[in-house]
């Protein structure tokens, strides 16, 4: 199952690749890690997994901010843990 962020990470991989209007499967930006970093494949799923958690996370932290500028309730005791620590 492919989630919202992983589909914002795919775009703006083709963006930065091709220009907008640009389009990029999970396949294709697996098989682009693994060259370009000369990586096998359960390497490159490792690496897309941390892009996808890094871009996760500061989603997250930026709602965080913005909920704490407003005063709005938005809890999410994840990112809260690690911004603790």
């Amino acid at each position: 199952m492919i989630t919202k962020i992983q589909t914002d990470v795919f775009h703006q991989h083709a963006i930065q690749k091709y220009g907008i209007g640009g389009f990029v499967m999970k396949d294709d930006l697996l098989e682009e890690i693994q060259q370009e970093l000369n990586v096998d494949s359960e390497r490159s799923r490792s690496l897309l997994t941390l892009i996808v958690g890094v871009k996760y996370f500061k989603e997250e932290k930026e709602k965080l901010y913005i909920a704490g500028k407003t005063g709005e309730y938005f809890d999410n005791s994840l990112i809260r843990y690690w911004l603790e620590r």
